[in-house]
């Protein structure tokens, strides 16, 4: 859950910066002009990957059998 706070006040954070309060307002922006390009497509790229973020957190959720509660063990983070 504290990641997915986490993201959500990043996300929020750059769409405050813009003045819009929605990914598809700050997309529609960046097309028209009233959000420069430059960055814009680049933290609108940020946007979506923190939206897919959050949806893959909530998808695994407590009842997800990927849902770990723990930190992992340190077997579990050595890459073969």
């Amino acid at each position: 859950m504290e990641h997915i706070k986490a993201d959500m006040r990043d996300k929020l954070e750059i769409m405050s910066g813009y003045q819009v309060f929605s990914r598809d307002g700050f997309e529609k922006g960046v097309q028209d002009d009233s959000i420069p390009k430059h960055p814009g497509w680049e933290d609108l790229i940020v946007l979506e990957n923190i939206e897919t973020q959050i949806d893959k957190l909530k998808d695994s959720g407590p009842g997800h059998p990927h849902h770990k509660k723990h930190a992992p063990a340190p077997s579990e983070m050595i890459c073969p």
